[in-house]
C-alpha cells in the first residue's frame, strides 16, 4: 500500500499532461484516447511529452512552410 501512495503523486501529474495531451491529438490527427493513455503512463509519460512537443513544432513548421510557398508562387 506505501508503494501506492509514492506513486500517487507521480500520476497526478502526469494526469495534468493527459488532457492537454488529448487535445492537442484531435488538432494534430491522433488518437486523443491513445495519447491520454501514454501521457498517464509515470516513466513512459515524460519521454512521451517530449514527443509530443517535438511533433507540435514539426507541425507549425510544416504549416509555416506551406504558407511560405504559396505566398511566394501567388
Amino acid at each position: 500500500m506505501d508503494q501506492l501512495f509514492g506513486f500517487l503523486p507521480i500520476i497526478l501529474m502526469q494526469a495534468v499532461f493527459a488532457v492537454p495531451a488529448a487535445l492537442l491529438a484531435r488538432r494534430l490527427d491522433a488518437s486523443p484516447t491513445l495519447w491520454a493513455i501514454l501521457a498517464l503512463i509515470p516513466i513512459i509519460g515524460l519521454f512521451f511529452m517530449y514527443y509530443v512537443g517535438y511533433r507540435v513544432v514539426a507541425t507549425v513548421l510544416d504549416r509555416l512552410n506551406e504558407l511560405a510557398a504559396r505566398d511566394a508562387s501567388g
